[in-house]
């Protein structure tokens, strides 16, 4: 026998693969360090290399179908799509840099820094200075709404 028992050695191994499981995020590591956990156990009840093997494998595609699935679901779901690139802006507010006429597309639009063409969503002029929302993004252009003013 050497100088560790089976039962340590799939101990090790299990902590191993969990505490790896914090530098390479996934959680796949961490379903093979608790399948060894269990291994371990096999072992030091005395079972078999067969068993531990057999309870190995089993943990790791229990886990892998059942857990991971429900995990991954729970941590790395945000609950609603995240817009990026154009599509997140729709909705924002665009400062009318130069007058928007009908059927042209002269009329220029700010928002967060950059300057877009824009075009009105119903055709209507909007003047320099007015505050509008983005209502569709099309190639460079935004088509927007004349915002609502509260008073």
């Amino acid at each position: 026998m050497g100088a560790f028992e089976d039962w340590q050695l799939w101990f090790i191994a299990g902590i191993a693969f969990i505490t790896l499981e914090t530098l390479i995020p996934g959680f796949v590591l961490a379903g093979v360090g608790i399948a060894c956990l269990f291994s371990a156990l096999a072992a030091y009840m005395g079972m078999g290399h067969g068993v531990q093997g057999l309870i190995l494998f089993s943990a790791v595609g229990l886990f892998f179908l059942t857990i991971r699935p429900i995990a991954m679901k729970l941590l790395y779901s945000s609950g609603t799509d995240t817009k990026t690139n154009v599509a997140a802006l729709i909705g924002k507010t665009a400062i009318v840099t130069k007058s928007i006429r009908p059927h042209t597309t002269e009329g220029r639009v700010s928002v967060e820094g950059s300057s877009w063409i824009g075009i009105s969503r119903d055709n209507t002029s909007i003047e320099q200075g007015d505050i509008t929302e983005i209502v569709e993004v099309s190639g460079t252009t935004l088509t927007v709404k004349r915002k609502e003013t509260v008073q």
